[in-house]
């Protein structure tokens, strides 16, 4: 077995492990807000989007594509407005 050089893979591997925490604080916080299944796999699959940096084979098929560039661009103002949608139908309702 190849000895693991605990400091250099430790620093390159921080930012993936950090966006796959924050992707699951993202489903949780989804699935609280929106307290659908649907709604909150659509902002898991924008989350994703934005993960797919961290894989270079992934990250070359979103790069190559115009829509989901775009779509990362916009991910985070279109999951604000899911979630404000959400509250306004459960204002409603009230």
């Amino acid at each position: 077995m190849k000895p693991r050089d605990s400091q250099g893979n430790d620093a390159d591997e921080l930012p993936i492990y950090l966006s796959i925490i924050g992707l699951a604080a993202l489903l949780c916080f989804a699935f609280m807000m929106t307290g659908s299944f649907w709604m909150t796999t659509v902002v898991l699959v924008l989350g994703c989007l934005h993960l797919a940096r961290y894989f270079p084979a992934v990250d070359e098929i979103v790069q190559n594509d115009i829509a989901l560039r775009w779509l990362r661009h916009l991910t985070p103002l279109i999951i604000f407005g899911i979630f404000v949608f959400q509250v306004m139908v459960q204002q409603s309702m009230w």
